[in-house]
């Protein structure tokens, strides 16, 4: 068994060049996301993937969630 995870602050996610992702991927990896007020620092980098402009919508809708955030770093080239 897992212990229960309490505190996020930093979270950093590479998923650059993973051409399986698809938008799907990108949806539900952003549903995952803590937007509790503990996380701090976010960092995305989903550059070369193959996405489409969806995924950009996914994304998008996470940053009004993002209150207490204080830096954060998205990485979308190549797409």
């Amino acid at each position: 068994m897992f212990p229960k995870l309490t505190k996020v602050e930093d979270l950093k996610l590479n998923l650059s060049w993973n051409r399986n992702l698809k938008d799907e991927g990108v949806r539900n990896i952003v549903k995952g996301i803590p937007t509790h007020n503990n996380l701090k620092r976010l960092h995305l980098d989903f550059e070369d993937c193959n996405l489409s402009s969806k995924s950009g919508v996914f994304i998008g809708k996470l940053f009004p969630k993002l209150t207490k955030v204080e830096y954060l770093e998205v990485h979308l080239s190549e797409n």
